[in-house]
């Protein structure tokens, strides 16, 4: 049978093994995450250059691959989200959605929140803010040892969605980042500096603690 090429798949490749080559950038990206503080990295190319392949298969591997990396990764709670795919644009909505995200990834964060913040949850407690509830849980679950490493693809989806805008919601991301053991791999067509100007011009840079940028 003749082998499948695997350049011909112009869609987001989201099996291992169907992903090939890479291996410089999946070296910086898994160097940068596995400082005792993981640093954030900022992949950016033009469209279709592979960038979603790329944060799907380290995410991949940082999920359920781990046994196979360095052994400080055992304690690292991935997520990955694309804006595209997810149907709200409040960030109350958005936060629900990363919470929910966590603890699929790992159940056992629910110790580490009093109440299961699903998006029955939000309505059943409309004044529990789940922004406070995720810096909670990251505060918390970081003394104990964790790690979390958030990969958002299509960044300037987010950025430029005018409610999230207006909540300063990169604000938030970048507070949460900064206080806790958490890194943020994006990916996006344009520099992080221009994405995180045009949508907070009066706000510190949402990339001023990201490593080199990964451009691809």
């Amino acid at each position: 049978m003749k082998p499948l090429n695997p350049f011909l798949n112009r869609n987001k490749i989201t099996n291992p093994s169907e992903f090939f080559g890479r291996k410089n950038e999946i070296e910086y990206i898994l160097e940068k995450l596995a400082y005792p503080e993981p640093q954030s990295v900022a992949v950016v190319g033009e469209r279709r250059c592979g960038k979603s392949s790329l944060l799907t298969h380290v995410y991949t591997q940082l999920s359920q691959d781990k046994e196979n990396l360095l052994p400080q990764f055992q304690n690292y709670v991935s997520i990955l989200l694309d804006p595209e795919e997810i149907a709200t644009d409040h960030p109350e909505d958005f936060t629900w959605i990363i919470l929910d995200e966590l603890i699929s990834e790992n159940p056992a964060l629910l110790n580490f929140v009093k109440h299961h913040p699903s998006p029955d949850a939000q309505h059943a407690l409309p004044k529990r803010n789940p922004q406070i509830i995720l810096k909670n849980l990251l505060k918390e679950a970081c003394q104990q040892g964790l790690r979390f490493v958030f990969f958002i693809d299509e960044f300037e989806l987010l950025a430029r969605n005018p409610k999230l805008r207006e909540a300063r919601f990169l604000h938030y991301l970048r507070g949460i980042s900064d206080n806790y053991a958490l890194a943020i791999v994006t990916s996006s067509r344009r520099p992080l500096s221009e994405i995180s100007y045009d949508a907070d011009p009066q706000g510190s840079p949402f990339d001023n603690n990201f490593s080199q940028p990964l451009l691809l």
